[in-house]
């Protein structure tokens, strides 16, 4: 599965890769709450797509990998 922003989906609603739907969403803490943050675990065998680190694809506009432990009412982007 991969981590989203919980702003843009909550618990039990459907993803869409190219607009086809291919997972959904288990938990979601949306804007607010302690994290913003929503897991979604793909459950569609019939869309190929690769999970990567990049923005829209851009291989040089890469998210960073380190992690952390930012505290209470850090922001942190994903």
């Amino acid at each position: 599965g991969f981590v989203t922003a919980g702003h843009v989906i909550e618990a039990d609603d459907y993803c869409f890769y190219n607009q086809k739907t291919f997972g959904r969403c288990t938990k979601s803490y949306p804007n607010g709450a302690k994290a913003d943050a929503a897991f979604v675990v793909p459950d569609n065998s019939n869309i190929t797509y690769d999970l990567t680190n990049n923005i829209n694809g851009d291989t040089l506009a890469v998210l960073s990998t380190k992690t952390s432990l930012p505290g209470a009412g850090t922001y942190v982007n994903m």
